[in-house]
């Protein structure tokens, strides 16, 4: 069953990823010299020194496509959380089944 849990909310994490053919990569938009305004023409007119920076700030990483992932992982942090609760209960059960054994000895 729970296997089958595991199966399904994989799937579903695959079928609503965008795949690499879908997503449009985010270019800056290269706008001619006229309509940025003088203060990019006043740079221009003289020679420029290399600053080592590149000439435009790159756009914005965002993390929206990725809630399938941090959805698996919470689903795997409570399995994992589940196993140890249920192993420390199975523990302390066949605690109690040795004692009694034990006992009768």
């Amino acid at each position: 069953m729970k296997g089958a849990i595991i199966a399904l909310l994989t799937a579903l994490a695959l079928a609503t990823t965008p795949t690499m053919g879908n997503a449009a990569p985010q270019l800056p938009s290269a706008a001619p010299a006229a309509e940025q305004g003088p203060a990019v023409q006043a740079e221009s007119d003289g020679p420029q020194e290399p600053t080592g920076l590149p000439p435009r700030a790159a756009p914005p990483r965002t993390m929206h496509a990725q809630w399938p992932v941090f959805g698996l992982f919470a689903v795997t942090w409570v399995a994992i959380i589940g196993y140890l609760i249920a192993t420390g209960r199975r523990a302390e059960r066949l605690a109690g089944e040795l004692e009694v054994w034990e006992a009768r000895r």
